[in-house]
C-alpha cells in the first residue's frame, strides 16, 4: 500500500476532501460485482471508497437479486432485528424532528425502503403521508401485501415532488455519485426539510486487518465515519441537527470483543461463537420488555464495535 503522488490523476482524489493522500488497495471486494474491485482509503478524512466504481446497471442488478434470499431461521431473526432498528429510528426521528412536522400534513419519502417496515411506522402516525422507492420486486410486493404501501421501482434522479423529510436508512453508502444525490435531495426537500441518514460506522485503518477486510467485503461504495460524513453534507447545503453513534444495548457490561461478536451475530443471524449465546439471550430479554431500547447511543470515544456500530444523522436544508 502506498500514497499516490501529487500529480496523480484527479480520479484518485478523495471524493469528500479532495486529498491526494490515498492509500491504494487496502482491501478488495470479491464475489459481489462481476470483477474484483479495490478499496482505497483517504489518510486525511479516513474515507474508504471503491475504485473503479461499479456501474449503475451492476448495482441495480445486485439489489434486484440479492436481498431476501435467506433460510427461514435467518430471515425470521433478521426481520425481528430490522423491526427493532426501525422502531429505534422512528423514536429517534420523532424526538428530534416530528414535533415540528405534526402540526401540518407531513410528506415523507424513503429511498430504498426495503419491505416498507420503517414507512409503516410513520404511516400509522397522524397527518403523515408516506412514499417510497425500492429496486427489489420481492420487497415491493411484501410492502404492498403486508403494509398496504406502494413502493416505486424508480431511480433517485427520476423522483419528483416536494417532501418534508427524506429517509435513507443504510442506503446512502450504496450510491456512486453522492454529491449528485445530495444536490437532488435539496431539490426534493421543502423549506426547512429534513434528511435522515443511517449507515455503518467504519473502522480506522489501524484496526485489525482481518476485521477491516470482513467489514469492507460488502456492496458499499463508500464507508464513512461521523466526521467525514458531516464534512460532506455541510459542504453540500445541509446543517447538522444531530449526529450520533448507536449499538445494540447490552444489559450487562461486556468486553469490546464480545460486543463485536454480538453485533456480528445479530446482523448475520449466524452463531459463530457459542460463548456469545448468553449475551444474545440477555439482549433478547431486554428487547421483549423494552423494544424501544434495543439500541444505545455510544459515547464519542467508544472504540469501533464492528458490525452493528452505526451512525445516525439528522440534517436540515440550509436556507
Amino acid at each position: 500500500m502506498k500514497n499516490i503522488k501529487k500529480n496523480t490523476s484527479l480520479n484518485f482524489r478523495c471524493p469528500i476532501c479532495s486529498s491526494h493522500k490515498i492509500m491504494q488497495r487496502v482491501s478488495s471486494v470479491k464475489q459481489i460485482w462481476k470483477t474484483e474491485i479495490w478499496v482505497n482509503y483517504c489518510k486525511e478524512c479516513k474515507l474508504y471508497f471503491l475504485f473503479p466504481m461499479p456501474s449503475k446497471k451492476q448495482i441495480k442488478s445486485y439489489y434486484e437479486n440479492e436481498y431476501y434470499i435467506y433460510n427461514i431461521w435467518v430471515r425470521t431473526l433478521k426481520e425481528y432485528f430490522r423491526y427493532l432498528r426501525c422502531k429505534s429510528q422512528f423514536e429517534y426521528l420523532k424526538a428530534n424532528t416530528l414535533s415540528e412536522l405534526y402540526e401540518n400534513r407531513c410528506n415523507i419519502l424513503e429511498v430504498g425502503a426495503g419491505d416498507g417496515m420503517l414507512l409503516d411506522l410513520f404511516n400509522r402516525a397522524p397527518n403523515i403521508h408516506v412514499n417510497g422507492t425500492e429496486y427489489n420486486s420481492k420487497a415491493r410486493k411484501i410492502a404492498q401485501n403486508k403494509y398496504n404501501i406502494r413502493l416505486e421501482d424508480k431511480e433517485f434522479s427520476d423522483i419528483e415532488g416536494k417532501y418534508d423529510m427524506i429517509l435513507m436508512s443504510h442506503v446512502f453508502e450504496h450510491f456512486v455519485d453522492i454529491k449528485l444525490v445530495l444536490r437532488k435531495t435539496l431539490e426534493l426537500l421543502k423549506k426547512d426539510g429534513f434528511l435522515f441518514i443511517e449507515l455503518p460506522n467504519s473502522p480506522v485503518i489501524t484496526a485489525n486487518k482481518r476485521e477491516i477486510d470482513a467489514y469492507l467485503r460488502t456492496a458499499h461504495i463508500y464507508n464513512f465515519n461521523i466526521a467525514n460524513l458531516e464534512l460532506l453534507v455541510k459542504k453540500r447545503g445541509f446543517e447538522v441537527v444531530c449526529s450520533d453513534r448507536f449499538f445494540y444495548t447490552t444489559p450487562i457490561k461486556i468486553s469490546i470483543e464480545n460486543r463485536k461478536n454480538l453485533g456480528n451475530l445479530l446482523m448475520s443471524g449466524k452463531i459463530e461463537k457459542i460463548a456469545i449465546f448468553p449475551f444474545v439471550i440477555l439482549f433478547l430479554i431486554n428487547c421483549i420488555f423494552h423494544s424501544t431500547r434495543a439500541f444505545t447511543r455510544l459515547k464519542d470515544k467508544t472504540p469501533w464495535l464492528g458490525t452493528g456500530d452505526t451512525i445516525r444523522l439528522i440534517l436540515r436544508k440550509k436556507q
